[in-house]
């Protein structure tokens, strides 16, 4: 009896499947077509978590104008979770800030402090109540003691009152506030503040100005500023 001869010829059967955001979810089932490489994904494409590191580096430069005199500043500072801590350049001052943050509900608790280590410090806290994705209201208080103010309009000794409302538009952000500084020395009048602002976010990068009138005397001061975040 002859021997039959079977060959089996494996043949690769290839599946092409477009995926340009490489998250693992073919383009036309994916509902979020521009993922991060680092993010996890549901099965519609969208994310879920992100694996970037907690840490984060933000670096800030900005102007100031004030009785038609500029200053510059520059600001780095690390941020992990709800903490940060960084550096303040200004003129030939070197400030360390350092901020914790605690998030509840609807409410944002700030707590920082800001000191050149020489006997120059102040500390602030702030609520900012989240009415709604575009809009929140904010307050707080600040105990300033600088005995060599790095600008003209602070007080040297003062307890501050302020707040005010925020509003976004897409990356656009408009906020405006009023503030009381209370000078502990008897003979100096309480000095208020009304400030705007405007901030444009875009991916990491931020730009920002605002405008500040001093009530009392009505001089204005101006602030300008472009900050990255990696």
């Amino acid at each position: 009896m002859a021997q039959k001869t079977t060959l089996i010829f494996l043949i690769p059967i290839y599946i092409y499947a477009q995926d340009l955001d490489f998250d693992g979810v073919e383009d036309k089932f994916d509902k979020c077509p521009n993922s991060s490489f680092s993010d996890i994904v549901k099965e519609n494409g969208c994310k879920i978590e992100n694996l970037k590191s907690e840490f984060k580096v933000n670096l800030l430069y900005g102007n100031t104008y004030f009785q038609e005199e500029f200053s510059h500043f520059f600001q780095t500072d690390i941020q992990y979770k709800s903490f940060s801590a960084g550096v303040l350049f200004f003129k030939d001052e070197i400030d360390y800030l350092f901020s914790y943050s605690f998030n509840w509900n609807k409410y944002i608790l700030s707590l920082s402090s800001e000191t050149n280590l020489n006997k120059n410090y102040s500390v602030s806290s702030d609520l900012t109540y989240i009415y709604s994705e575009t809009l929140t209201i904010f307050g707080g208080y600040i105990y300033s003691s600088f005995e060599i103010s790095k600008l003209k309009y602070f007080i040297s000794k003062s307890d501050t009152f302020f707040g005010g409302i925020s509003k976004s538009f897409d990356n656009h952000n408009f906020s405006t506030s009023y503030s009381n500084s209370s000078p502990f020395q008897k003979e100096s009048k309480n000095i208020q503040f009304v400030s705007a602002s405007y901030n444009f976010q875009l991916k990491d990068w931020s730009f920002s100005i605002s405008a500040t009138n001093n009530i009392v005397n009505s001089e204005m001061f101006y602030n300008s500023s472009i900050g990255f975040q990696f």
